[in-house]
C-alpha cells in the first residue's frame, strides 16, 4: 500500500490476513528479498509499522516485531551522511551499507538469543548476523556502561564492529551514550601504551600471557587519567612487574 500509494478494500484486507500464516512456509531468500525492495524505496517505515499492524512479522519469526520509536531512525538510516572518522566502507560484503544499517534498526528488537535462528530463517549473510547480535547485545549492555572508566569501555567495545557503534549512535535517544561511543571511536580506541612486548622481555619478563594483561593495565592507566607521561608510564610498568613475580 505504502510502497505503491493505495489502500486496501476491506475484503481484499480479510483475505489477506487469512493467508498471512502461510508465510511460514516462503523461503528466507523470498523474505530478505522483499526486504531489500522495502528498504530500498520510500516510506520504509510506515511499511515496516504496517507489518506490524497486520501481525506478519510474528509469522515470519516469533520475536520479529516492529515499534514506531524508531521510524525516524530508519529514516536517518538510509538518508544520512555518514562521517569519514567512524571508518564505516560503502558496502559490507556485498549490501551497500546503508541498507546494511537500516537492516539492523529493522531488526534491533530480536533478542539476542533468538539472533542466530532470525539470521537462519531470513538467510542473512555472516556479516549482517555478526553485526546483528553485537548491536542486539550492545543496545542492552550501554546504559550499563555510562559510569564505567573508559578503560572498562574500551574493553567492552574493542572487537565491536564500527558500523554496529555507528548504528548505536544513530539509534540511542540518550546524549551521554552518544558522547561516550564518539570518545571512544574519535579518541580511546586509539590510546596505546608506549611500552610493548620488545620493553617487557628486555626488563626480564618472560613471554607468556601476562603480556597482554600487563599491555592493558598499561594501557588502562592511559585512559583512566593515572599515566600521563612515558616516565610515569615506566614508573607505573615496574609496579606491575613486581607484583606479578
Amino acid at each position: 500500500e505504502q510502497r505503491l500509494d493505495f489502500h486496501l478494500e476491506k475484503r481484499t484486507e480479510q483475505l489477506l490476513k487469512e493467508a498471512i500464516p502461510l508465510l511460514e512456509q516462503v523461503s528466507g531468500d523470498r523474505i530478505r528479498h522483499e526486504f531489500d525492495l522495502i528498504l530500498a524505496g520510500n516510506h520504509c517505515a510506515d511499511i515496516m509499522q504496517r507489518l506490524q499492524d497486520f501481525s506478519i512479522l510474528k509469522y515470519i519469526h516469533p520475536y520479529f516485531k516492529w515499534d514506531g520509536k524508531n521510524s525516524q531512525v530508519l529514516e536517518l538510516a538510509l538518508n544520512k551522511p555518514i562521517e569519514k572518522n567512524w571508518g564505516i566502507p560503502d558496502n559490507i560484503g556485498n549490501i551497500p551499507v546503508h541498507r546494511f544499517i537500516a537492516y539492523l534498526v529493522a531488526f534491533s528488537f530480536i533478542p539476542p538469543a533468538q539472533v542466530n535462528s532470525f539470521s537462519k530463517r531470513l538467510r542473512l549473510s555472516a556479516n549482517l548476523k555478526t553485526a546483528l547480535l553485537q548491536n542486539n547485545t550492545l543496545l542492552a549492555e550501554l546504559p550499563g556502561l555510562m559510569a564505567a572508566k573508559p578503560s572498562k569501555v574500551v574493553k567492552r567495545l574493542e572487537k565491536t564492529l564500527p558500523v554496529v557503534l555507528y548504528t548505536l549512535h544513530l539509534m540511542s535517544p540518550d546524549e551521554k551514550v552518544k558522547q561516550i561511543l564518539e570518545l571512544y571511536q574519535i579518541k580511546w580506541r586509539s590510546i596505546k601504551p608506549i611500552s610493548n612486548g620488545e620493553t617487557l622481555k628486555e626488563m626480564g619478563l618472560s613471554p607468556g600471557p601476562v603480556y597482554q594483561k600487563i599491555l592493558f593495565r598499561l594501557r588502562a592507566g592511559w585512559l583512566d587519567g593515572e599515566i600521563h607521561s612515558k616516565e610515569e608510564e615506566i614508573e607505573y610498568l615496574r609496579k606491575l612487574l613486581s607484583e606479578s613475580k
